[in-house]
């Protein structure tokens, strides 16, 4: 993905985070390919910025087949589209 990408969805998270707002993560891999979930801290401590999401009870997480896990952290690469979740 483009480097001007990854900007713009991490620029639209900033804003439905503020909004504390559901969000739909598309991600790039196939095995998990949508998310739903609320935006929680950025991680910029490596050179690939990490986010970490919030459960919502509309999903579940990678390997998480109990339903229990809480968060879940991701690269910010590895989101191909953030959009607002509406039911």
């Amino acid at each position: 993905m483009s480097k001007a990408k990854t900007e713009a969805n991490k620029t639209r998270v900033f804003i439905l985070k503020e909004q504390d707002a559901k969000i739909r993560f598309s991600m790039k891999s196939k095995r998990h390919p949508v998310i739903i979930a609320k935006a929680g801290e950025f991680l910029f401590d490596e050179d690939d910025t990490k986010i970490t999401l919030l459960r919502c009870e509309e999903t579940l997480f990678p390997n998480d087949i109990e339903g229990k896990q809480m968060q879940h952290v991701v690269y910010l690469k590895d989101i191909n589209q953030v959009d607002r979740w509406t039911k």
